[in-house]
């Protein structure tokens, strides 16, 4: 599913979320005024000084997510060793497998289970201040 909005919607829409919620753009402009000399990171401790204020602000968030789809294709692995024989690609958040078709919706529920047991580990972390914040996947079966 593709959506697209204009430079107008999408400033709107900006500026509502951070409107809603103040302490995200508090911690973006303090991180954006301290990339340079203030190590970033992430929910399990590994960290960064980043070169770019913009990516100061995204290294916590997508590595965060990384070590949940590492933790997962570890769980995954242990659990159904076949499963690595079936991963093709990652990408932050994706594990992609090609496995017969009459097995994908095993496997997309095995790895449902998988990135549900690396969020658990993850946002049980010091640096989460709400515990037990629910995570949604979605799997995806293409011809």
């Amino acid at each position: 599913m593709k959506v697209t909005f204009s430079e107008k919607e999408s400033q709107a829409i900006y500026d509502k979320y951070h409107r809603k919620y103040k302490g995200v753009s508090r911690f973006h402009r303090w991180i954006w005024n301290n990339f340079e000399s203030v190590p970033v990171e992430t929910a399990l401790g590994h960290k960064n000084l980043p070169v770019m204020g913009t990516i100061a602000m995204n290294f916590g968030v997508q590595g965060t997510i990384a070590e949940v789809t590492k933790l997962a294709i570890h769980y995954l692995a242990n659990k159904y060793p076949k499963a690595l024989k079936y991963i093709v690609n990652t990408v932050h958040d994706c594990i992609q497998m090609e496995v017969n078709k009459k097995d994908a919706d095993a496997w997309i529920s095995r790895i449902d289970e998988a990135f549900q047991y690396g969020w658990k580990v993850v946002s049980k972390t010091d640096l989460f201040k709400i515990k037990n914040i629910p995570m949604e996947t979605e799997g995806e079966i293409r011809s």
